[in-house]
């Protein structure tokens, strides 16, 4: 069992020289395949057709100058309250801030109703128990014996 095995490691190994020699003997003769004059010469021509032209890196942009802000427009009551200024000979006020609404909060989640919680049940009143049926129809009639019952009529 292990001679077998022995043998195509040995086969194997004798097979992967062989094809290095035959890499070897490729290799050498391409230069002279392409025109080349050494192996040198060769790797070099390689190397220089393989670079990339890398393009240089984008410059950073300006920062911005900071613009001043918009001027505020008068809205609503306020509006006509301006208005009204230059019509009764008063100059109207430089600067007029216009009314702000209250924002409304947005909730993540909905809120949601807790259900109202349930009355208990009023304790339900035990029931007497009644009497059992036998005992009930024994009360009522007794039986009559055989000794007080009348004799059967003849024939």
């Amino acid at each position: 069992m292990v001679t077998p095995i022995v043998r195509r490691l040995a086969e194997a190994k004798a097979m992967v020289v062989k094809l290095e020699q035959e890499i070897v003997a490729e290799l050498a003769s391409l230069p002279a395949a392409y025109g080349f004059g050494s192996s040198s010469e060769f790797v070099a021509a390689l190397r220089a057709a393989g670079r990339v032209k890398r393009r240089a890196p984008r410059r950073a942009r300006k920062a911005s100058k900071p613009r001043p802000p918009k001027r505020k427009r008068a809205a609503g009551p306020a509006r006509a309250k301006v208005n009204r200024r230059p019509k009764a000979g008063k100059s109207a006020p430089k600067k007029v801030s216009p009314p702000v609404k209250a924002r409304k909060k947005v909730s993540s989640k909905p809120r949601t109703r807790r259900a109202p919680a349930k009355r208990a049940a009023a304790p339900k009143a035990p029931k007497k128990r009644a009497a059992p049926v036998k005992a009930q129809a024994a009360e009522q009639a007794p039986t009559p014996s055989a000794a007080e019952s009348p004799p059967p009529p003849a024939a």
